[in-house]
C-alpha cells in the first residue's frame, strides 16, 4: 500500500512539472506574440 502511495505522488509530482512546463511555454508564446520584431533580428 506504501508503494502505490508513493507512486501516486510521483505521478502527481509528474504532473504539476508539466502543468508549469506547459505555462512557461504559453508564456513563451505569448511574449514572441508581443514582441514579433525579436523574431526577424
Amino acid at each position: 500500500m506504501a508503494k502505490t502511495r508513493h507512486h501516486h505522488m510521483m505521478r502527481i509530482g509528474a504532473h504539476e512539472f508539466g502543468n508549469q512546463f506547459f505555462k512557461s511555454l504559453v508564456r513563451s508564446a505569448i511574449e514572441l506574440e508581443k514582441e514579433p520584431d525579436k523574431m526577424k533580428s
